[in-house]
């Protein structure tokens, strides 16, 4: 039985060129797991949100 190869794709001239894939996502993850396991060992103290006239 023969063997099927895989087959590049050309796009049309007027077709944009695809943008090459981020790292980002990989960068904040990595960030993530780098912060210290007690990080907010004592929780998070957030002060309530401002007031704002007109809303």
């Amino acid at each position: 039985m023969k063997k099927l190869l895989p087959t590049k794709r050309v796009p049309a001239k007027d077709e944009p060129a695809p943008s090459p894939k981020s790292d980002a996502i990989m960068r904040a993850y990595e960030a993530l797991r780098s912060m210290p396991e007690d990080f907010y060992a004592e929780g998070r103290d957030d002060p309530p949100p401002e007031e704002v006239e007109g809303w």
